[in-house]
């Protein structure tokens, strides 16, 4: 009764009204808690989709057109417009990055599967808030303003095919991607407008140099990094990697690879390196870093015609990054899956909304209500070469019965499937990154980094509840204090759980945590001090009421017991819990979900964690 007594006073002194009253008053009782809830928890709790609009790239042989007199100028910094100025270390225009609202690279990514069968399943991929590496993505031709080159503004076009190309990617990486004055599909429709304006594709070639120069010196802090493009985004990122990546083995050493679509990258005929790139050489394996994944894909039985934009060495996109040369050249092709040898299976995921380059003559199952669709054995991939030309041979499997819809060669011949280059193999590609990222962490990432220990002290007899903040946690294989290894979980890569071991002797220990690139050096912000006897000021529990509550979690518990200052945390059983000290002998708590049953409740200040007694379980029910 002294407990109850005494929660009817506190909640009467935060409502305004005596215990009698409230005695008196049950549902004033009830709303008087309410608001103290409210009160309490309030600062601990945790739109619309874009406007989309129709945009391809141009249906025409205009790229073919191209001439020297377009040709590449590395240190002209004439405005896009002729007007303006070229985006700087200051000036970039982000359409994605870590911060941004609105980023199109951060929506949601739910996708619905549709089987051959027709059957479906929804998935929700898991996104990390801090994953180990960064993309760099520079999209394709969509704008289509009447100007030679864009200006910095977004509109849905930047949006779209980003939701579509590069949203996919946060579930491996930040996505950065800048807005940048790229030739714009009224220039491509009109290459005499790219003759009278020489400097138009150094132009566009600029902004995305002064955009990576801004990221890399504001925002990569040693991270790796994958470049993405497609298209014009493709061309610019091939002379990003000549001209800063691939001469300098510091740079090469940040790169975990290069995703280049559609932009006619090359090698030697029967090589992996030379061509573009004299260092950076084409993937062998899901597994290798600092390397190239780059195709055109065509439609079997289609085959690049004479004259394509893509798949021939020195002519069509070629000519948007300055690769003229073709002799003893083929324009790479790697093959996203894979395969041991022949033909992988492509896993394609199409954007269920109409309006970017990837929806063009692909239409969606009704009743799909998530952001994307993906279709299984649908399509196989192959590297194909003939008649100089080579490409990803991309073969419809699905049978007679298959209903699902597919993809068609929308601009022609010459384009091939270049509009869905990237979504015709997107669930591959992503995990290639992710295959990619691991191979990266494991050969490049520091060792962790132990910056606080809290609490710092506790009994020889072990049992203390620690949470250790630090960095580089991500893969932890141990956690140590001194010679003793500790129970542990990784909650993130600057945070983990450990229970203190047992300690022979009174004395102060590091505390290490060892992960795939080595320990944490020792520092005075690692330190746990032992104690013989229990350390003054831990927590004692005397009492929970109730000390029951649902399975489901959200039941309200008072903790009366003492020593309930600089309280770090509250667990039921493992669990959690949402909390405030009230008094030095009064917590309130939200029971957490668990599973039925009887647990015990502990609470960690700064002087250790409360033992486990009669009085210290809540029963869910």
């Amino acid at each position: 009764m002294r407990e109850l007594t005494g929660i009817r006073k506190f909640i009467g002194r935060l409502a305004g009204t005596s215990e009698t009253e409230l005695l008196r008053s049950p549902r004033r009782s009830q709303a008087a808690a309410t608001c103290m809830l409210i009160a309490l928890f309030a600062g601990l709790g945790v739109g619309a989709a874009p406007t989309t609009s129709a945009g391809s790239e141009p249906h025409s042989e205009a790229l073919i057109s191209f001439t020297a007199k377009s040709s590449l100028n590395a240190n002209s910094t004439t405005s896009a417009t002729g007007t303006g100025t070229t985006p700087t270390a200051t000036t970039t225009t982000w359409l994605c990055m870590p911060g941004v609202q609105p980023d199109p690279c951060a929506t949601d990514l739910s996708t619905t599967v549709v089987n051959p069968d027709g059957s479906q399943q929804v998935l929700h991929p898991n996104v990390p808030t801090n994953p180990p590496i960064d993309c760099f993505y520079v999209y394709p031709t969509v704008s289509s303003q009447s100007t030679v080159n864009a200006n910095l503004t977004i509109e849905s076009a930047e949006t779209d095919v980003a939701e579509a190309q590069a949203a996919p990617f946060s579930q491996d990486c930040r996505v950065f991607a800048p807005m940048y004055p790229q030739l714009t599909l009224t220039a491509l429709t009109n290459p005499s407008l790219i003759v009278n304006n020489p400097n138009s594709i150094n132009i566009a070639y600029q902004g995305v140099l002064s955009a990576w120069q801004d990221y890399m010196a504001n925002y990569n802090d040693g991270r790796g990094v994958v470049l993405i493009g497609h298209s014009q985004g493709a061309a610019m990122l091939t002379q990003i990697i000549q001209s800063q990546i691939d001469p300098s083995a510091a740079m090469r050493k940040l790169l975990v690879s290069a995703l280049l679509f559609g932009g006619n990258v090359t090698v030697p005929t029967g090589g992996t390196v030379g061509g573009s790139f004299q260092n950076v050489p084409a993937c062998q394996s899901a597994a290798q870093i600092s390397c190239v994944i780059a195709y055109s894909s065509f439609l079997n039985p289609n085959i690049p015609p004479s004259g394509a934009l893509f798949g021939y060495p020195g002519t069509g996109v070629s000519l948007l990054s300055g690769q003229s040369s073709t002799a003893g050249l083929q324009v790479l092709c790697v093959n996203p899956t894979f395969p041991a040898s022949g033909a992988g299976s492509l896993l394609p995921i199409f954007p269920t909304a109409q309006g970017s380059i990837v929806s063009v003559n692909l239409s969606t199952p009704t009743g799909i209500t998530t952001n994307y669709v993906e279709y299984p054995q649908l399509y196989t991939g192959e590297c194909e070469s003939q008649n100089g030309a080579t490409w990803l041979n991309v073969t419809d499997i699905a049978s007679s019965t298959d209903t699902r819809p597919t993809v068609t060669q929308a601009l022609g011949a010459s384009w091939g499937l270049h509009l869905v280059d990237m979504n015709i193999s997107m669930e591959n590609l992503v995990t290639d990154v992710a295959s990619e990222s691991s191979s990266y962490q494991t050969k490049y990432a520091p060792p962790p980094v132990v910056t606080t220990i809290t609490p710092n002290q506790g009994p020889t007899t072990g049992g203390t509840n620690i949470t250790i903040t630090g960095t580089g946690f991500t893969g932890a294989t141990s956690v140590a204090f001194g010679s003793q290894h500790a129970n542990f979980s990784v909650l993130s890569d600057t945070s983990i759980e450990a229970k203190s071991p047992t300690s022979a002797t009174a004395q102060t220990v590091d505390v290490t945590v060892t992960g795939p690139n080595g320990t944490s050096p020792t520092t005075s912000a690692d330190k746990f001090t032992y104690a013989t006897t229990q350390v003054a000021g831990v927590p004692t529990i005397s009492s929970i009421f109730p000390a029951v509550g649902p399975a489901s979690g959200g039941g309200i518990a008072f903790i009366f017991g003492t020593n309930f200052t600089q309280v770090t945390r509250v667990v039921f059983g493992v669990s959690p819990a949402l909390y405030l000290s009230i008094t030095p002998d009064l917590i309130v708590a939200i029971a957490p979900k668990n599973p039925k049953g009887q647990l015990p409740v502990e609470i960690t200040n700064s002087a250790g964690t409360s033992g486990q007694g009669n009085h210290n379980s809540y029963t869910y029910f």
